[in-house]
């Protein structure tokens, strides 16, 4: 069994389910594997001995330790050096996020603070580097790292405080954005497939979109649509596009040409 369970782990790694950064959080654990010696020399001494069959189990303690701990983001393992919990966002009343990913997926919500956490899946994108940019207003720059190493994930995992208003700035393969917990006043998205979850604004709002995206927003909140979409029945046109018929502040979504196609729906 611990066999077949080494052998699964390594398959996972080499076919990029899970990131190769779990071999160094493996081998940091090495400790929990000296149990296996004595186990191994009470085989050759006493092979009766309960003690001689417990080396598998060791080895499998190991292993779920290991990867319990990975999967978690623990501090206590080297894969945590990858995540990155940021202070740079001031007290100014707005602020603009560009985020970049040239490989993986991009996930974006709301949360406490400002926080990236690498996913711990396989893939290429290298651990991200978070730089504050500018000030008056606070510019911060999240960026995936280029392919290093062992330190190699599937995508990236991006919190933000409901506090300041957002000006937000994406691009990435893959997304899955989910702003109805935020402020936000400006998107503009460049992907070449996934999700954008939007929820109600108390100021107008605008989202232009770059890529075959699918964009989720509840049926009360006002929106209009400039380009090529497919929108729910219930929209109706409006001056230089569609509209949805609740009235009020909403959002005006902008899709460019060539965007691919873009379908809007209620959730």
């Amino acid at each position: 069994m611990s066999t077949f369970s080494v052998l699964a782990v390594s398959v996972a790694i080499v076919g990029r389910v899970l990131s190769p950064t779990l071999v160094l959080d493996l081998v940091a654990l090495w400790p929990l594997l000296v149990p296996v010696i004595p186990s191994l020399v009470t085989v050759l001494v006493r092979p009766q001995s309960r003690w001689a069959g417990m080396a598998p189990m060791f080895v499998l303690t190991w292993l779920f330790t290991g990867l319990t701990l990975h999967l978690s983001g623990s501090g206590v393992v080297p894969s945590a050096a990858a995540d990155v919990v940021s202070s740079v966002v001031s007290d100014d009343p707005t602020a603009r996020l560009v985020l970049e990913a040239a490989q993986g997926e991009v996930t974006l919500g709301a949360g406490t603070g400002l926080k990236v956490r690498m996913d711990r899946t396989g893939g290429r994108l290298g651990a991200a580097v978070v730089e504050l940019i500018g000030v008056e207003p606070t510019i911060v720059s999240v960026a995936g790292g280029s392919e290093e190493g062992w330190f190699r994930f599937g995508g990236m995992t991006v919190t933000l405080p409901d506090f300041p208003a957002w000006t937000l700035q994406v691009s990435a393969p893959v997304v899955d954005l989910d702003v109805q917990g935020l402020t936000v006043s400006e998107m503009a998205v460049s992907a070449r497939g996934g999700w954008i979850r939007l929820g109600p604004v108390t100021s107008p709002a605008s989202l232009v979109v770059s890529g075959p995206l699918r964009i989720e927003i509840p049926e009360d909140v006002p929106a209009t649509v400039e380009g090529s979409a497919a929108v729910p029945p219930s929209w109706v046109a409006a001056a230089g596009g569609l509209r949805a018929p609740p009235g009020g502040v909403g959002w005006t979504i902008t899709v460019e040409e060539g965007a691919g196609t873009v379908a809007i729906s209620h959730p």
